[in-house]
């Protein structure tokens, strides 16, 4: 019985030795803590791209990999579910004034969603990494019912009008 706790404790003491010779590997692999800056987000991607040209600066800004990093963030962004996730990520990076002149595949004299970096961004969501079909139709989604959100239906639909005009029989 004194044998195998011996050998127990001989057991353990080279796993601790190796244990620590692991973790001085790593901390020697990682940089110091206190060069680590947090990720703030560019100024031109506080709001959403109201015009083309917003739009394609910010894809230019993208190909930068220091903002492609930050505004990998926005994968951080949470929702109720995938939908809504995806809904906000999207308003997020988009304003319905833009939104309404493009879809996803470009059609109709519209610009095509599908090649930009920010649908990377969307498509990078941690919530859907074993569904990206789902997310694609939920982006497709979002914007074909563009023209649907701020008022559209609204303003598309006419509006029934009273008539003001009474007939009075005078029997």
């Amino acid at each position: 019985m004194l044998n195998i706790v011996k050998g127990i404790v001989s057991t353990l003491s080279t796993v601790n030795s190796r244990l620590q010779a692991l973790e001085t590997q790593v901390a020697r692999c990682l940089p110091p803590i206190t060069s680590y800056t947090p990720a703030v987000m560019p100024v031109m991607f506080r709001s959403p791209a109201r015009t083309q040209d917003d739009l394609d600066a910010r894809e230019a800004e993208q190909t930068n990999s220091e903002a492609y990093d930050v505004m990998k963030s926005l994968s951080r962004m949470g929702g109720t579910d995938v939908a809504h996730t995806i809904r906000h990520m999207m308003s997020f990076l988009i304003h319905h004034d833009l939104d309404v002149s493009m879809n996803w595949s470009g059609v109709c004299n519209k610009r095509a969603a599908c090649d930009l970096l920010s649908m990377e961004l969307v498509q990078a969501d941690r919530r859907t990494p074993t569904y990206p079909a789902k997310s694609f139709w939920y982006m497709r989604r979002w914007f074909r019912n563009a023209r649907d959100r701020a008022g559209g239906r609204t303003k598309r639909i006419p509006k029934k009008t009273k008539s003001k005009d009474v007939e009075l029989d005078g029997d």
